[in-house]
């Protein structure tokens, strides 16, 4: 009898436990927050920072590149490459459009260097991050060669 209110004490302690703080359901995660997720460059190229405000660890996921403008142009994707371990580096993504990479310290900040546009039309440039369960993006839009 004394093994079963033992038993049954330790359920009744840890069921509440499972209920989480009443914001929202188990597994939801904020959105990703930033000082400026959203960028103009000029044709020459150049360089802007974006700082994450609400986490510590943030992985670049990917780079997608379309011409704006363009009805049958076809979107180019990048992703972070592979390190001597054949395991990919998520603190840094280079193209031919960017280079990217992304600080060490409590929040985050991630470095985009844009290459001068030389077509005719504005590049829409969208980086995916992640941390976590946490998603979001980065657009950059950067103004056509003249």
């Amino acid at each position: 009898m004394r093994n079963i209110l033992c038993i049954l004490t330790f359920a009744l302690m840890l069921f509440p436990s499972c209920e989480g703080n009443g914001t929202g359901r188990d597994g939801d995660w904020d959105p990703i927050k930033f000082d400026h997720n959203e960028f103009t460059i000029p044709a020459n190229g150049g360089t802007v920072y974006s700082k994450v405000l609400n986490y510590n660890g943030i992985w670049l996921n990917d780079m997608k590149v379309t011409k704006e403008g363009l009805k049958d142009s076809e979107p180019e994707y990048f992703v972070p490459s592979l390190d001597e371990h054949l395991n990919y580096n998520y603190d840094s993504l280079s193209c031919k459009y960017a280079k990217l990479s992304v600080s060490k310290e409590k929040n985050p900040v991630i470095k985009i260097e844009v290459a001068p546009n030389n077509e005719q039309e504005t590049l829409l440039m969208r980086i995916g991050v992640e941390c976590g369960d946490a998603f979001s993006s980065i657009i950059i839009h950067q103004n056509p060669a003249k």
